[in-house]
C-alpha cells in the first residue's frame, strides 16, 4: 500500500499555462512555431493555448514541434464582425458573424473565450457585444493591454456576471511568452483544463508588455508587407 500516491496522484500537479499565443501563422507575430515551443520548455511552461488568427493550422504546426513536451490546447482567434473571439478546439470552419460562431461553437463543444474585450486603444476587442451572447470565459487580463483600466474592466464585467476567467499574454514574440500564466493544480489534459476554468479553480500572474510588443508587431507586418518575412501561412 503506498498512501502517499493515494492522497497525491502523480496525475494532479501544479502548471502553468499561457493560454493565448500567436506565431508566424499569424500575419502580426514573427514567433516561428519551433520558437514557441523553446520558450515555453526554458520557461516551465506546460500548456499552451495557440490561437492564431483565423486559422488552426499554427497551433497544429506548434503540436508537431512540441513532440510531446508540451500539451498545447489548439484553436484560433476569429475576426468576426463585431471583434475578436479565441474559439479553443475549432474545426476551422467557423464564418465571421459572431452569434453565428458562438451557436456554432456550441454544437460542436468549442470552447469560447472572449479576448482583451475593452481594449479599445486596439479597436479588436467586442465590447458592449460580450453582454449580447454566450461565451465560456473572458480573459480578464491580456499582457498587451497598455491602458490597464481595459484589463480591469474585463475583470469587472466577468465578476459581475459570474463568468469564468483566464489570463493571456496575447505573446507574438519569444519574450512576451509566459507574461500572463494561468496556474492550475489539477490533470495535465484539456478537459480537466476547461473544468477547471469553467469553476474558477484557476490562479494568475500578470505581467504587461508595454509598447514594445506592439511596436515590434508594427516592423512584422512591415517585413512582410515588403519582403514576405516569416510568413507561415
Amino acid at each position: 500500500m503506498q498512501p502517499f500516491l493515494i492522497l497525491c496522484p502523480k496525475s494532479i500537479l501544479m502548471f502553468k499555462a499561457d493560454l493565448h499565443c500567436h506565431t508566424t501563422y499569424s500575419k502580426c507575430s514573427t514567433m516561428s512555431p519551433e520558437e514557441l515551443v523553446r520558450a515555453a520548455v526554458s520557461k516551465e511552461i506546460g500548456v499552451l493555448g495557440v490561437v492564431d488568427h483565423d486559422n488552426i493550422r499554427g497551433a497544429e504546426a506548434v503540436k508537431k514541434a512540441a513532440k510531446g513536451k508540451i500539451l498545447v490546447l489548439p484553436g484560433e482567434e476569429i475576426s468576426t464582425n463585431k471583434g475578436h473571439l479565441i474559439v479553443f478546439f475549432s474545426d476551422g470552419k467557423f464564418s465571421k458573424d459572431i452569434h453565428e460562431v458562438c451557436d456554432r461553437a456550441k454544437d460542436i463543444g468549442a470552447f469560447v473565450v472572449a479576448p482583451h474585450p475593452f481594449d479599445i486603444a486596439r479597436l479588436t476587442g467586442i465590447g458592449r457585444t460580450l453582454g449580447k451572447i454566450r461565451v465560456d470565459a473572458v480573459e480578464i487580463f491580456n499582457s498587451r493591454v497598455i491602458f490597464n483600466r481595459f484589463n480591469i474592466k474585463a475583470e469587472d464585467f466577468a465578476m459581475g456576471h459570474k463568468l469564468p476567467m483566464i489570463v493571456g499574454s496575447d505573446a507574438h514574440s519569444p519574450q512576451e511568452v509566459g507574461l500572463a500564466l494561468n496556474i492550475f493544480n489539477c490533470s495535465k489534459d484539456a478537459d480537466s483544463i476547461i473544468e477547471s476554468i469553467r469553476k474558477g479553480k484557476v490562479t494568475f500572474v500578470k505581467n504587461s508588455s508595454g509598447i514594445k510588443g506592439h511596436v515590434a508587431t508594427l516592423k512584422a507586418k512591415a517585413k512582410r508587407k515588403i519582403f514576405g518575412v516569416g510568413d507561415g501561412v
